[in-house]
């Protein structure tokens, strides 16, 4: 994790990955977001195997809920958190698990498809639909 502006004091916003990239990844992840650090402490999350963090392992590969506690051990008493593609996932997770300590969520392509496979309302929603036909005006 790269933790970026004051340590105390200002509100804290983890931002958390998906799996093209790492935390401070200057192309694809949130590095851009350092003049933020002016304002607020940000905390550029490397989800398990990526950027600086160790190798995940067996047990973790993608695993949503690992990510979700990661998230949940660092929103402490409050944090904004902003997650992108499967990154997402994790922290809505951990959103779900702790509202009172979400100042905001921001979610960007999140990767969830999955995530609620088996709820009755999900697979009509993801099937393929028949394009548009054209009508001629009458």
């Amino acid at each position: 994790m790269t933790a970026l502006g004051a340590e105390a004091g200002a509100p804290p916003v983890i931002f958390v990955h998906g799996s093209t990239s790492w935390g401070d990844d200057p192309a694809y992840g949130f590095a851009a977001q350092a003049p933020l650090a002016a304002r607020f402490r940000l905390l550029l999350v490397d989800r398990r195997g990526y950027g600086g963090s160790p190798d995940a392992g067996e047990r973790f590969a993608g695993d949503y809920l690992a990510d979700a506690d990661d998230v949940d051990e660092l929103l402490g008493e409050g944090a904004h958190l902003v997650g992108h593609s499967y990154g997402a996932v994790g922290v809505m997770i951990a959103a779900a698990r702790r509202p009172e300590a979400v100042r905001s969520l921001t979610l960007i392509e999140p990767g969830c498809y999955q995530a609620a496979a088996d709820h009755p309302a999900v697979p009509p929603r993801c099937a393929p639909t028949a394009p548009p036909t054209r009508t001629s005006p009458s």
